[in-house]
């Protein structure tokens, strides 16, 4: 499949059917994944700060910050049950989420965080089919956990 711009970061939903990409254009881009194809199922402009126009430039020729700054986009990963998808950006400080199951996604939790963001990820436990938990890494070496209802109607 050919993408807007290089691809940046990528997720898989648990069950393959989904794939969400973040593209170098700032752009997070969902597609429906078969056996055979992709097809596009919807495109977010201007959703997360990973902007660049040469990808083989370095993001950091500092070798003492080259491994905290990858890339703004530290985590993109989908939940272990359903299609809610995480994402840390580390260029605007911000932990987001999304459906992906939407045909046009918004973002349902951001959490300005007040220190930067280096990455997210879900727990592979589920509480009474009910509710999620995430965890957030911050640069002040903290680890911070959060819980979140799912929509069962």
């Amino acid at each position: 499949v050919e993408l807007s711009a290089p691809a940046v970061n990528l997720a898989c939903s648990s069950d393959g059917r989904l794939i969400v990409v973040a593209c170098s254009d700032g752009s997070l881009q969902c597609y429906n994944a078969t056996s055979s194809s992709l097809n596009l199922r919807w495109t977010i402009s201007n959703a997360h700060s990973h902007v660049v126009s040469d990808i083989f430039q370095p993001v950091s020729s500092d070798r003492e910050f080259a491994a905290a700054k990858a890339g703004p986009i530290h985590s993109l990963a989908f939940a272990p049950t359903g299609y809610a998808f995480l994402m840390a950006d580390a260029g605007t400080q911000r932990l987001s989420m999304f459906h992906a199951n939407s045909s046009s996604p918004t973002n349902i939790m951001e959490n300005e965080m007040t220190l930067e963001v280096l990455c997210a990820a879900w727990s592979s436990q589920v509480e009474n089919e009910t509710e999620l938990y995430f965890c957030v890494g911050l640069v002040d070496a903290t680890v911070q956990i959060y819980s979140i209802q799912l929509n069962t109607g």
